[in-house]
């Protein structure tokens, strides 16, 4: 997961630079995260799940609404030091919020954590990357509480050299289907950005 489809001057992980120049204020220009999260509804001292959370742009905007309604962010990613990144940009803030878990999803059970035990999750520039996105959803499906709600952020297409090559992008439509197959009901769709499409999803009680 997030290791094998890297382009040349593009990071997949939210604005880190590969190399080619790409850094955090292009992503938020691509994508804001605070506008992103505001689709997103979830109840006070709730727990958010951010899935290849990255360097951690989405876990820190929500570490900061969740920290006056005492709620807290569970960042996960397979990259270690990109979980670091996050754990020091929190510390930079001051921010208690937000754990961080070295986990896998697409693998069952692979992000260790309870069943129905996230009020809400999200995920962000990962769907293209994922090579068993079935196991995906159905493990995002196994940690959200019924009723709970997934926001998906990805790629609509690329822009100027940036961005994942067309092959792997996954579109609208098929990420729609991918989560309404695996127990989950749309419930709005947007773009999130010049080149980003968002679809929040429901999670319903039998898949």
């Amino acid at each position: 997961m997030f290791e094998d489809n890297f382009c040349g001057g593009f990071c997949p992980h939210e604005g880190i630079d590969c190399g080619g120049g790409v850094g955090d204020n292009v992503y938020v220009a691509f994508s804001d995260p605070k506008e992103n999260i505001s689709h997103l509804h979830f109840p006070a001292s709730g727990t958010v799940v951010d899935i290849g959370a990255g360097s951690g742009h989405h876990a820190i905007e929500l570490a900061l609404r969740l920290r006056e309604m005492d709620g807290k962010v569970i960042a996960i990613d397979i990259q270690k030091d990109l979980l670091q990144r996050v754990k020091t940009e929190a510390l930079r803030l001051g921010l208690d919020n937000i754990e961080t878990i070295w986990g896998d999803a697409e693998e069952m059970r692979g992000t260790e954590l309870g069943d129905a035990s996230c009020d809400a999750a999200l995920v962000s520039n990962v769907l293209f990357q994922l090579e068993e996105r079935d196991v995906f959803a159905q493990e995002l499906w196994r940690i959200v509480k019924s009723g709970g709600e997934v926001l998906i952020v990805d790629w609509s297409d690329g822009f100027g050299g940036m961005g994942p090559k067309p092959e792997v992008l996954v579109s609208r439509n098929d990420t729609e289907a991918l989560f309404v197959r695996h127990g989950f009901r749309l419930k709005d769709s947007f773009d999130a950005g010049d080149h980003h499409f968002g679809i929040l999803f429901e999670r319903v009680d039998t898949m």
